[in-house]
């Protein structure tokens, strides 16, 4: 007779099989896993641009690995500085000045005395008018005004000597005419060494002053000798100033044949004159007439006619008629009716420090020199030059 067995003792049944067709063995299930590492691996090595090729989806395929490019994104912005925007500053554009200021425009406004500009001629004029006519009394050029002014002094007062940067320092040459000749020369020598050791402890003058050059720098920009600027101003001095019947007596630096030749080459800027009697059966060129003379020597020597109703620094194009003169840089002014019994320098009419009281200077412009003297003789160019046997110059780094 069979025996029925009943549930709980039942023999164990073998685990049934799932109907998932996708169901692998463990060590295919682990390779499978691996394969997908391998997988994300090479895709963060050579995801990006420059690997895509055409035969590849245009949508990338996203695996559950990391992205490189947007790790490398997310480091660069945890190490990089935020991005400030910047503003951009516009500056407007400088008008240039001119380089030489001739007698028909104006001179431009001095910057004030305390500037520290060394190497600038306009700041050494505005030191220079501290000084006036009378700053200082008659002392040796070491401790003139123009060295002073040079080494950062203006004028304090009558002997009296002050910083232009305000640093403190004051000192005066008063009582140097009292003491005899062998000791001023020796306190001369010792106050002119201690220009610049004179100012107080910081200031900037004390370590650089202005170089002597600037004072000839000076002359060349305010006073350019070109026949354009002499031109005008010669023909501004001949119809306003010496338009009266009596010229002064007058004598310059300059010697006759300079001034002679410097009316021949303006004469073609100065109106012309009545033609004279005498001189039409003269042959070869005219001589200058007086009236030229004197008008070339003025302008050579920078003197303006000066209006007192209305002063002006420049030639103007319509001038009122005048007897009295100036000069721009010292703002020296003369009266010629008091010239016409006495003789009028023009050069040491100028003040003490005007660099148109030099010596010389005139002679830079071939206006006044002699034809002959103004051009290269081709002997002299031919002792400067040393060509060598080959047609070009001799050089050190040529074997010849």
């Amino acid at each position: 007779m069979a025996m029925e067995i009943p549930d709980a003792v039942a023999a164990p049944q073998p685990p049934a099989i799932e109907a998932n067709p996708t169901h692998m063995p463990a060590e295919k299930a682990l390779d499978a896993e691996l394969v997908a590492d391998l997988h994300d691996a090479f895709g963060m090595m050579y995801a990006g641009s420059e690997w895509d090729s055409d035969d590849e989806d245009a949508a990338p395929k996203i695996t559950d690995g990391f992205d490189l490019p947007a790790l490398l994104s997310e480091l660069a912005a945890l190490v990089s500085l935020p991005q400030i925007p910047t503003k951009r500053r516009l500056f407007p554009g400088r008008a240039r000045e001119p380089f030489v200021f001739p007698s028909t425009a104006p001179l431009p406004s001095l910057p004030p005395v305390n500037a520290y500009l060394p190497f600038s001629p306009l700041p050494l004029l505005a030191r220079l008018r501290t000084f006036g006519a009378a700053g200082l009394s008659p002392v040796p050029p070491e401790i003139g005004p123009l060295a002073c002014a040079l080494h950062g002094w203006i004028s304090a007062g009558t002997d009296a000597l002050a910083c232009s940067r305000t640093c403190g320092a004051t000192w005066g040459v008063s009582g140097l005419a009292d003491l005899r000749h062998a000791v001023r020369d020796g306190v001369v020598r010792r106050l002119a060494a201690t220009l610049s050791s004179r100012h107080n402890a910081g200031c900037a003058w004390r370590i650089t002053s202005s170089p002597p050059e600037l004072f000839s720098e000076l002359r060349r920009i305010l006073h350019p000798l070109t026949a354009a600027s002499l031109g005008s101003l010669a023909r501004a001095l001949a119809q306003q100033t010496l338009a009266g019947p009596i010229a002064p007596q007058w004598t310059s630096p300059s010697s006759n044949a300079e001034i002679d030749h410097l009316a021949t080459a303006l004469r073609r800027h100065l109106p012309a004159l009545p033609p004279d009697p005498e001189s039409e059966n003269r042959t070869g060129p005219r001589s200058p007439e007086p009236k030229e003379t004197l008008a070339a020597a003025l302008a050579l020597f920078g003197w303006f006619p000066y209006d007192p109703t209305f002063p002006t620094d420049h030639v103007l194009a319509h001038g009122t008629p005048t007897d009295i003169v100036s000069c721009r840089i010292c703002c020296r002014r003369v009266g010629l009716w008091s010239f016409h019994t006495r003789t009028l320098d023009l050069g040491a009419a100028h003040i003490s420090w005007c660099p148109l009281r030099a010596d010389g200077w005139w002679r830079e412009s071939v206006l006044v020199a002699p034809r002959g003297e103004a051009l290269l003789q081709p002997k002299a160019l031919s002792e400067m030059l040393v060509v060598s046997e080959d047609g070009q110059p001799r050089k050190k780094w040529r074997r010849r």
